[in-house]
């Protein structure tokens, strides 16, 4: 019938926005938590994943010296925060 067509096809929209919301919201915590945007949270391991670790804790390092110390604790907890919702 149309009605479930059209439930279906809405529920199918609705999933799709909360695939690209849930993605959007993982990077924007990722964002304040000053962390580079290609980090995917994988470590590698040996050599190349603890220079790869060393990389991404002076980008970040540089970045809470760019947004300055308070900042950088809000943006912190925002960051938090997201990863609970």
């Amino acid at each position: 019938s149309d009605t479930v067509r059209d439930v279906s096809a809405r529920a199918k929209t609705f999933g799709k926005c909360g695939a690209l919301m849930a993605e959007a919201t993982r990077r924007l915590s990722q964002a304040c938590k000053l962390q580079p945007g290609s980090s995917k949270g994988d470590s590698k391991k040996g050599e190349d994943g603890e220079e790869e670790a060393e990389k991404e804790r002076a980008v970040v390092e540089e970045r809470k010296a760019a947004v300055g110390e308070e900042m950088g604790n809000v943006l912190k907890v925002l960051g938090e925060v997201l990863d609970e919702v």
